[in-house]
Order: structure tokens, then sequence, then C-alpha cells
């Protein structure tokens, strides 16, 4: 607040500072504010002004939308990212962006700012956020059977699932020595690869999100034998040992469900078997898929332990269930 034209100053108000008789004063509240000016002839005059204070906007709130993205050409928009009802200013460490876009062409943690304006042109607290920018390895790749392969994903998260040809529980992957190792981490381990499959990951996030990687596809190539391994005479066949996974066990919502696998091609037999070695439930397939899948409807058998059987090619796996 300023006055003019006198030699002595007395202003008044809420929140008023002014320093001796200074003909200047800082108002801080909103309020009515008036100032008496005297003249060297001790004649004094009066004015009055009315100073309104609008508040700040809120600071942006952020989503819970999932800020790790895989390396693109293709740029980012923001608004995404957070909740505001004004205008929305973003910025990173080159300054404002305009347009509101990120470039995630290369891997990385970058970082952001974004604040609002409202109708009354005030301008809020700016609310700092990042982004997760990752560059997977190749989505497909040739080996030779038996091959020793790992999969890794650069999606940081909580909680890591893999799974094989498809992204539901059936097709979970469970940790089997010899076999798979690394289900529940970033990186899967195929100790032996056999046949040419699509792998995928769930990455859950520490606030619940949730990121697929893959697919990761590995094509199995017959007419190569990896390094190290034994080459075979014109009269061995590579065999492939018959497994079976049940997923999950104890058993949920009185599905049985299972993934045959080293069947491929051949007739299959699967019997579900109480502890007196009575079948339950037989089923049988005159070519079996690579990955044999079974789904059986078990809600009305009785709580308890049953057996699962698998027979193919000569050979047979048995494997415990539990039944809730």
């Amino acid at each position: 607040l300023t006055a003019s034209s006198g030699t002595g100053y007395a202003f008044s108000g809420p929140g008023l500072s002014q320093s001796g008789t200074s003909n200047t004063a800082t108002a801080s509240q909103a309020g009515s504010y008036s100032v008496i000016v005297s003249g060297a002839n001790g004649c004094t005059a009066s004015a009055g002004v009315s100073l309104t204070v609008n508040p700040l906007p809120s600071a942006p709130t952020l989503t819970s939308v999932s800020r790790t993205f895989t390396a693109s050409p293709t740029p980012l928009p923001m608004n995404q990212f957070v909740s505001a009802v004004g205008v929305l200013s973003f910025s990173g460490v080159s300054g404002l962006l305009s347009p509101a876009q990120a470039d995630i062409s290369s891997g990385g943690i970058q970082s952001f700012s974004v604040s609002q304006t409202n109708g009354n042109g005030c301008v809020s607290l700016s609310t700092p956020f990042s982004i997760t920018v990752v560059v997977l390895p190749p989505g497909s790749q040739t080996v030779c059977r038996g091959s020793r392969v790992v999969l890794s994903v650069g999606l940081p998260g909580l909680r890591y699932q893999w799974y094989i040809n498809g992204q539901t529980v059936a097709f979970e992957l469970d940790e089997l020595r010899n076999r798979q190792i690394g289900t529940k981490t970033a990186s899967l381990t195929l100790a032996s690869v056999q046949t040419t499959a699509s792998y995928y990951v769930k990455v859950t996030g520490a606030n619940g999100s949730v990121v697929w990687g893959g697919p990761f596809r590995v094509v199995v190539d017959f007419g190569c034998t990896p390094p190290g391994a034994r080459v075979a005479s014109g009269e061995e066949v590579a065999e492939v040992s018959l497994d079976v996974v049940l997923t999950p066990n104890p058993l949920a919502d009185g599905m049985l469900r299972a993934v045959v696998s080293g069947a491929g091609g051949h007739p299959l037999v699967v019997e579900l078997v109480d502890l007196r070695g009575a079948v339950v439930r037989s089923q049988a397939w005159p070519l079996a898929e690579t990955l044999h899948q079974i789904e059986w409807e078990v809600a009305t058998r009785p709580a308890g332990v049953y057996v699962l059987r698998a027979t193919a090619s000569g050979q047979s796996r048995s494997v415990k269930v539990i039944k809730p």
C-alpha cells in the first residue's frame, strides 16, 4: 500500500507492517485498510482500500496409474498421472513441457513436477513425481533343443509371477528343479528347453499396480545341438520327461486344474484316484498338446487327498492332490 503527497503517514488495518512514517506499508491479510496523510501545514486527509486474498488451489494429487513403461518412440501423455480441477502445467529438467508429453525413447528414471492454475490465475504448489522407462530384451529368440535359457524383465516391482502360453492361473509356472527356476523373480531360468513357447511375467508394484512383460517367445530349433551337449546317434531319440503341474494345489473353487508336459503328440490318459486306489475320474486323448491343460470340476468330491496320474509314451507321472 502506498500513499503520496504528504509528510506523515499513519496506516491501519489487519496484518499491517509499516516502518516508521514511511509512505509504504505491507498488507498480509484480507480486509479493509486506511491511511491518514498529514501535510506540512498540519492538514490531514484519509483514504481506504479493501484487499481480497484468493487462496491457492491445492497441489495436484497423483493417480494410481503405473508410472513404469517400456521404451517407445511414441511420446507419453502426462495428464494420466495426476488429478486436478484447474489448468495443469508440467515441468521437467529442461523446463516447462509444451505439449505435456514425455520422451520415453530411452531407458532410465525421469523426474517431473506439476502444478495447477485456477480461474483466479493462482498457481498451486508443485507435486513432484517420476516415471521409469525400461528397455526390454528381444521379444523372440531361437535356441537349440535342450538349451539353457534365461529370461529377464527390466520392470521394477514388489512381486513377480511367470506364465507360459497364457496369462491366467492355469498357465502359472511353479518352481521345478532341473526344469524352471525363478518363477517368482524378475529372472526366469529354463534349464532345458524342449518346446517352442511364449512366456509372460506379471509384475505387481508396491502400490498394487500390475504391469505385464512379454511375450518372450522361445523358438526351439530341432536341427542344432546346444554347446556342450552330447550328439545323439541316428538311433537315439531325445526323450522329454513326463510331468504334471497342479495350479493350484490345494485345489480352489472346486476345480482341478493341471498342465501335463512331455506328452505332446502322443496318446495321453489322465486319472484321478482316491487313496483306496479307486479311479474317480479319467479321460483319454489320442494326441496330447505340447502343454496339455486339464480342467475338471470336482466340487462334489469329498475333501481329502487324491492322486492325479498321467500316462503317455510308456511313462507315468503321479502327483498328490489336496482337495479342501
